[in-house]
This record gives C-alpha cells, structure tokens and sequence, in this order.
C-alpha cells in the first residue's frame, strides 16, 4: 500500500492545491430513478387503495391508462404510494401529469375536491401506514371533523395540495393555518406531522400556497381570489370523455434542493402545454428536513362536489446532473399502412443539463423496440421529421435526411448550464404490429465533459399501444414473485385484452378460452372466479370465460388468478384463443395470432453475490473506484445495487464519494433476468486525512557536512499506525526525492553538498493495512556555505 502511496503522490505543491478543488467539486453518488407511467396494469411496489384503480382495460385501452385516485362520483376517495424509499440528501425532483375532468355536471361546486402529492419518511408501507383525512385534507392533513378524528399521513413531511375546491389551504377542520375560507384553484404546501394525534396544533401546519388565475397571473392564496369555475386546476367543461392533450394538459415539477446555510428550497413548477415551457408557481424554503429516506404517494378525495382525478407518468430522481425524459404525442395507434392520423406519433426528447457547466457534446442513442425489448425490423416504424428547439447555437448533430425507416438513429447536441433543449421525433407506423402490441421508444444519453454520478436518469422509454386490425387477442400475465415458492406456490395473474379495432363478442357460438400447461408433477389451484370456468386433461389447464358479452376494442376481461405449486423452476405457458364453439376454430385472423402465448419462467432464487471485500477503504479526498470490482456475480446474472434496504435497485454500481470521511453500508444482490438474490452488505469506509504535524531544523552548514538532527516539532496524528515519509529537494522545492528507509518522526540528514530543503509526510495505516498520506508539512531549509581553510607555507612560522 505504501509503495502505491509513494506512486501516485505528485512532488510539487501545485498538486495538493489541484486535489482540493477536486473534492470541492466532487459530486455524491447516490443514484437513484423511480419511474411509473401507471398506463399499464402497475407494478408490485405499487400500493392503491380504497376507491383508486388503474384505468388499463377497464375505461381506457391496454397500456394507455391512468391511475384514477378518484372517479367523478360523491363521496370518494383513493390514494396510491410508491412503496420503495429513496435518499433526501441530495435533494429530490418530482415530474409528473394530472388531469382533473368530470362527466356529470357539479354546478354547485364546480369540482372538488382536488389531490394531494405527499412524501413520508420511508419507515412506513404496508402493516404501518395511515393516510391522513380525506375531504378537505386532501388525505394528507389532519382532520377534527372526521369521524373518527384523523392525524396526519404517518411520517408525512410534505404535502402539495392541488386544491380544486379550496378547502386544502382553509383553516378548518383542525388544520393548522391557513385561509378564513376556502380557497379555490390554490396549490398549496403543509408540513410535516409531528404527531398521531387529530387534535395536534403543531402538525400539518399551512407553509405557503397560491392561487392561479387561467392568464398566468397568481395571488397568495390567503386572500381566497380563486374562481371556482374556472379552467385552471381542474377541467369544468362536463365532457363524456377525457380532455384531450391539447385542451386540458397539466405536467407538474417539484424540487426540494439543500441551500447552503442548511435549509431546504421547494420549487412548484408546471406547463399548461404539452412540451411547452414551465412556469414557476410556488418557491418556498423551510427549515424542516427532510427523513433520510422518503417515499412518495398520491391522494385525492370527493365531497358533495366530485371530479375524476387522474395521474401518470411518475418520475423521481436526483437533481443537479444530466438527465432525459421522454413523452409521446398519443396513447395508442393502429396499424394501418402509410402515413395518417391513426398511426402517427411524435415523441418529445427532453434533455435537461442542470449542471453549472455548459455542455458542448451530448451524445444521443434512439432505438424502437417492440413489447419483448428487440430493436424493430426496418420499415416498421418510419421517421419523418427530426426538430429541435432551445440547444446551444451549431451544436446540433442529428440526421436531417427523410425519411428513415431504420427505427433508430444517434448524433449529439450542446446545452448551455441549467437549461433544457428538446428533440422531436415524428413518425409512422407503416401498417405493422409490433410484438407484443406496443412500440417502445427508449433514448439514451452520456457525455464525458462532467462526471455524472446519477446514470439512472439517462435513459428514458415511452411505450404506445398499437391497435391491430379485426380482432386480435392478447395476453398479460404478473407473478406474485418470480422466484420459485416450492411452500406456498407462484400465483398467476393473467388477463385476457383485446388489441385489435374490432370487437370480440362471446357466446354461445363463439368462446373465449386460456390454455395454461404445467410441468409434470406440478399442481394447479383457480381462485374461485364465476367469469371464468375450469377443466382439466392431465397437465392441460382449460380456462373458459363465461356467460355472453362484448370485449370491446382495447379493452380486457376480468383477471384469472391461479397458483401453480412445483418443486423445481419451471415455465408456466398460457394460450389465449377466440374460437367457434362447434368447430373449435380461431375467429381471430391469422396475422394476429402471434401474441396469443405467453411465457413466463420462474427461477430458483440465486445466491447472494460473493464480496471480495466486505468493507472497502478509501481515503478522503481519494479517487474512488466503482463497486463492482469489489463484487462478483455468477456467470449470466446481472449485479443490483441498493443506496438502502426496501430503495429502487439500478444496474449502475455506486462509486463512493470521498469527501467527507465516514462509513457507508450499499447492498447488493444478483438477478438472473426475473429472479433476484437475497442482497449483501458492503461497507464502504472513507478514512480520515492524517494530519503531518510539524518539523524544525535548518540553517547555515558547510558543504560536505552533515546537518543537525531534524526534530519533531509537533507529531502527526491519524488513525492506526502512524509512521512518516521523508522528502528533500535540492531545486528549492520544485522536485522532491524520497529519503529511503526512514520513518521515524526525527531525520538525522546525511551529507549535503548543496542547499537542501527537507518536508515529511504522515502515513497512517489501520488493522486491514489500508494506508492514507497526509498533506505535506512545514518545509526547513539548510543553507551551505563554503567553509575550506587554505594554508600558505611560505609564510613564516612565528614559532620559536
């Protein structure tokens, strides 16, 4: 170690000037994206309760949903949270859409009540979590007026009311401040709860709030100037249907970013556009800090006044570096060929350097995929325009010839600090469908001007459903866990959709039937369901629907849910079929049977990841070096990284910062595609810079003398074993030599011949053997002189 020390250590001052800026600027590595578009039908982490759902299948296509806190009905409620945590220290960023829309007429309310997006400390999920009340609390604020009384969301720390009605920011109810009366078309903030007690004057006190007017303008939402009846935070045009994007579109940002003096800033931003500019709504700076680890969640709740209220398209994320978000123009396409209405779609790149460096070359990956991740073949998807608005002037690097059928494309682009620029990707879907129904479109960006520390963020998909012509039968299928349960058994959700533009009618005539087939030896339980009936042949599965009806065009069945038990990893293949009940012959058209089987497998869960080192050692202000070549996974697993137990996992190893001495605890776990390992502990500790003490000595000698004794003025102090490294120069300090074998605190200097400057250096060394080297100390200087004397013997001798 101490030869790797003696390597890398620069010998001239210049350096350690260098290495402090360094470390000045250094950024912390604490990745971490969480991303959910709520189209399809959600995720395990996912936690929805009371009245919300997810759309997908039921009142909009297969994988173009929302969730829908609330339906457009009386006295409802509904709340939805993310239950994987994520670092505060940095600071968060919140992207996400709303809508807020009724299909029966409030004419005396004009929409209510509004939503909440919340954060809490992430020692609460499911077993311990508790929203606050609905009405006007939003779900997040306590209520005295509830029966029973409810505190405030457990462990809330924020929560921003988008307020409707006005009843968030009014203090009533046993709120904590606030407005004399309601407040309406208000965004507001209240703060953490500080208790579990309705009655607590202390929590979910009224922070700030303001209230937004349809020209832009805004006013403190204390002064209740808010309209109810106006288009601003929710929709008051009844409407059978959604509102489209270009008449009602809401895309909110929040920011909650450390200051400097040890509080934190909260930004509000919104467009009212869809890939228009942000407006800022709301900065606010408090002195309440944040939880450690925060979750996220959503609530909305309806009155004698109703909305529905809707949210996709999540992201959280770091800010401060490069980062890419992608949207798409429409939610779903058909297939018909050429370039028309029905299957064209642009799609927004947004490339956002929030960064204080400007950024000449951004380079830029662009790939179509279909629903099983391929690239797409070419032809299938064409592009005819690539646009771009707001990069720095002659950066833009992108194709400019039209049209490419290839379904991909790279170049590269230049932002000025703190900016974003957009690339707009216009194209058609020339009468193909993609496997599995959906085009997925996935960009990705890197730059090697700046360290980026947070990679999860630079990349970003948007997936759009695709119609097919006639029928066209598709199947879904989620596990409860895709590691084997030889206890309990792997429980199987599947659902039955139909992704074609014509409807499926079942009946007496015509059936609509899954074939699932398991392994040898393995068991198979249906949850009781009256829409489905069951028959068996040995390891043959039938599933029939039952009873008569419409499965309309984009829409799906009621959920199958069975458990298959087995030993062993196995497959579980599910084949969905539209047939004639007398000839048992498909209904549905030759092309649009090749998603009518899906595969899933279930694994044994693999081991946990050998450590090479348990605990890895850096020294402070070092450079340090990525995770994973502490780590090894087995051959054709993947490496998962955790910044804490329960976070979001990324395929990116964490390179620790150095900068503040410290212990950090990452885990990882290996996966093998579906399955994933129990995670390892690996401790990455930053050791303390010794300090070298100090040194005296020095002065005039003669050449070809030996120098006093260097003494030790002051001793050095560090971790471990401290033991010293001497240094000399003979250039008045512009190289430095070192001084061989010595590592007392004292130096007796040898012979000098010149002027000769002397330094040392502490090393401190711990119980594993890792070394750190301190700063060079004070430098001492001994000067020579010539001092020969010469005799002459022809002088005479005064001897006698």
């Amino acid at each position: 170690m101490l030869e790797r020390l003696k390597d890398n250590k620069m010998r001239n001052g210049a350096f350690w000037s260098l290495l402090f800026v360094l470390i000045a600027i250094q950024p912390l590595s604490a990745q971490f994206t969480i991303t959910e578009d709520f189209r399809g039908s959600g995720s395990p982490d996912i936690i929805i309760g009371d009245n919300a759902y997810l759309t997908s299948g039921i009142d909009d296509p297969v994988g173009a949903g929302w969730l829908r806190l609330t339906k457009a009905l009386g006295d409802q409620k509904g709340y939805a949270y993310v239950n994987k945590s994520f670092p505060s220290t940095l600071g968060v960023l919140i992207d996400f859409e709303y809508t807020m829309w009724r299909d029966l007429a409030d004419n005396t309310y004009h929409g209510a009540d509004g939503f909440t997006i919340f954060l809490f400390d992430a020692a609460y999920g499911p077993g311990n979590f508790a929203l606050g009340a609905y009405g006007g609390s939003l779900g997040y604020a306590n209520s005295t007026n509830s029966n029973p009384q409810t505190a405030g969301l457990t462990g809330g720390y924020l929560g921003i009311g988008f307020d409707a009605y006005g009843n968030f920011v009014r203090a009533s109810e046993g709120k904590n401040g606030g407005s004399s009366n309601v407040s309406p078309n208000s965004i507001a903030l209240r703060g953490p709860t500080t208790s579990n007690s309705a009655s607590d004057t202390n929590t979910n006190r009224y922070l700030t709030g303001t209230t937004l007017f349809p020209d832009g303008t805004t006013d403190d939402a204390l002064n209740r100037t808010g309209d109810p009846e106006q288009n601003v935070i929710d929709y008051n045009t009844t409407t059978s249907t959604r509102p489209s994007q270009s008449t009602f579109y809401r895309r909110v940002k929040i920011e909650i970013e450390p200051t400097s003096d040890g509080k934190f800033e909260i930004t509000v931003r919104w467009t009212k556009e869809y890939g228009g500019a942000f407006t800022d709504l709301i900065t606010y700076v408090t002195e309440d800090i944040p939880p450690s680890l925060l979750k996220l969640g959503f609530a909305a709740s309806t009155g004698g006044g109703y909305n529905n209220h809707e949210i996709r398209n999540i992201l959280v994320s770091t800010p401060g570096n490069l980062r890419v978000y992608k949207l798409a123009s429409k939610d779903i396409m058909r297939s018909v060929p050429g370039a028309g209405t029905e299957n064209e779609v642009s799609f927004n790149i947004e490339v956002t350097n929030d960064t204080d460096a400007a950024l000449s070359v951004i380079n830029i990956t662009d790939q179509f995929t279909d629903g099983e991740g391929n690239p797409i073949p070419d032809g299938m998807f064409v592009i005819t325009s690539i646009t771009t608005a707001d990069f720095s002037p002659d950066s833009v690097n992108l194709p400019t010839s039209f049209p490419l059928p290839s379904g991909s494309f790279t170049g590269s682009v230049g932002l000025p600090a703190n900016s974003t620029g957009i690339i707009t990707v216009t194209g058609y879907l020339d009468g193909q469908v993609p496997i599995g129904n959906v085009l997925n479109n996935t960009v990705t960006i890197s730059n090697n001007e700046i360290t980026d520390q947070d990679l999860e963020n630079n990349t970003s998909t948007v997936s759009v459903p695709v119609l097919a012509e006639q029928v066209d039968m598709v199947i879904e299928k989620k596990l409860d866990d895709y590691c084997l349960n030889a206890t309990s058994g792997n429980t199987i959700t599947l659902i039955v959709g139909n992704m074609g533009t014509l409807e499926a009618n079942y009946n007496s005539t015509s059936t609509i039937k899954v074939i699932e087939t398991i392994p040898s030896g393995a068991t198979l339980d249906m949850t009781p369901n009256s829409d489905w009936s069951l028959s068996t042949s040995g390891n043959t599965y039938t599933f029939t629907k039952t009873g008569s009806g419409t499965l309309s065009s984009g829409m799906s069945l009621p959920p199958l849910v069975y458990t298959i038990q087995n030993s062993t990893s196995f497959e579980s293949t599910s084949e969905v079929q539209f047939v004639n009940q007398t000839s048992n012959e498909s209904i549905e058209p030759v092309e649009n049977r090749g998603n009518n089987i899906k595969v899933v497998s279930i694994a044994n869960q693999p081991n946990m990841p050998v450590l090479l080192n348990t605990t890895v050692y850096f020294c402070e202000g070092e450079g340090a070096t990525s995770l994973e070549d502490y780590v090894e996974a087995d051959s054709g697993n993947t490496l998962l990284w955790y910044l804490n137990e329960g976070g979001t996992p990324s395929s990116i190893a964490p390179t620790p910062q150095t900068s503040t001495p410290g212990s950090t605890v990452y885990y990882v776990s290996q996966s093998n595609g579906n399955c994933e390992s129990e995670v390892q502990e690996i401790e990455v500790v930053v050791l303390k810079t010794p300090t070298p003490g100090s040194i005296s000595g020095g002065g005039e000698v003669c050449v070809n003398s030996t120098p006093e004794l260097i003494t030790n003025n002051e001793s050095g102090t560090g971790f471990g074993i401290l033991t010293y490294q001497w240094e000399y120069s003979n250039d008045n300090g512009t190289t430095w030599e070192e001084v061989i074998g010595e590592s007392a605190a004292t130096l007796q200097p040898t012979v000098i011949q010149t002027e000769t400057q002397y330094r040392r250096y502490a090393i401190a060394t711990n119980s594993q053997g890792y070394s750190c080297i301190s700063l060079p100390s004070n430098t001492i200087t001994f000067a020579t002189k010539n001092c020969m004397v010469i005799t002459n013997p022809m002088l005479p001798s005064k001897a006698k």
